[in-house]
């Protein structure tokens, strides 16, 4: 099975193109192509394209702002037209994520927005790639809720650590992760979309190893114009805290209050 994602710009210049499983075969490009120059016609005149499909592959695809068409295609004629809308709906949000909306649909030129894109290229392989989280972590597998991590003392017993910790750092959004799992979490972290705990966690996969660190994010449906901070401290090796924080508290407060 091939998969391909691209991204175009308005004019059809491609910005980013990523390819999983076998090599995509010069057809699949020859679709994208297609695909844009039929959506941007489609467009002009007042109808209403929604699908592309040839003998051997299909294709779908999601047009953004006006200046973005995100398209995937794929040799798997089994796949559900739903399912690969999902997946690229997961695609475009983990983009947002990384890059937020003035980076994504703010004007520049190709080649920025190529560099720009290319940043976001590490999730969106996990997003798409069979070698990425486990089924538990599939997005739209299951939408995650308190309830879930409930089943024993200890997770109790860290919920409550980790909401007094949140609290001493004056943040409202503080998670646990296990192995790229949530396994605990404050109480306002369940008040984000499903969606964007299960990027976060895909985000918390694809990262590097690291004893501290602090990034930009944009929570794709809560404030996709908006910068949070995401700062995570190694508990243990294969144990991170993490805050959505504004300014404050500053990575080296963080490592404090870990200590």
């Amino acid at each position: 099975m091939t998969r391909m994602i691209c991204a175009l710009d308005a004019s059809g210049s491609i910005l980013l193109s990523r390819v999983y499983g076998a090599p995509a075969p010069e057809a699949f490009r020859t679709l994208v192509l297609l695909m844009s120059s039929s959506s941007n016609y489609a467009q002009h005149n007042g109808f209403d394209l929604r699908r592309l499909h040839s003998a051997d592959c299909k294709l779908v695809f999601r047009r953004c702002k006006d200046d973005l068409l995100l398209i995937l295609v794929t040799n798997d004629l089994a796949s559900e037209e739903s399912s690969l809308q999902t997946l690229l709906e997961a695609v475009l949000n983990g983009i947002v994520l990384i890059l937020g909306d003035d980076t994504l649909f703010g004007r520049g030129s190709s080649q920025n927005r190529k560099r720009a894109l290319a940043r976001a290229a590490p999730l969106i392989d996990t997003i798409c790639s069979e070698d990425g989280p486990p089924l538990g972590l599939a997005l739209g597998c299951v939408e995650m809720h308190p309830g879930d991590f409930e089943g024993a003392d200890n997770r109790r017993e860290m919920t409550k650590a980790l909401q007094a910790f949140a609290q001493e750092a004056d943040v409202e959004v503080a998670i646990l992760f296990v192995n790229g799992c949530i396994r605990a979490a404050t109480a306002h972290t369940w008040s984000l979309p499903p969606a964007e705990l299960q990027l976060l966690q895909v985000l918390m996969w694809t990262l590097p190893s690291a004893a501290s660190r602090e990034l930009p994010v944009h929570l794709p449906l809560t404030a996709p114009g908006g910068t949070a901070r995401l700062v995570t401290c190694q508990l243990a090796p294969t144990a991170e805290v993490a805050l959505l924080a504004a300014e404050e508290p500053s990575l080296a407060r963080t490592e404090e209050l870990v200590k």
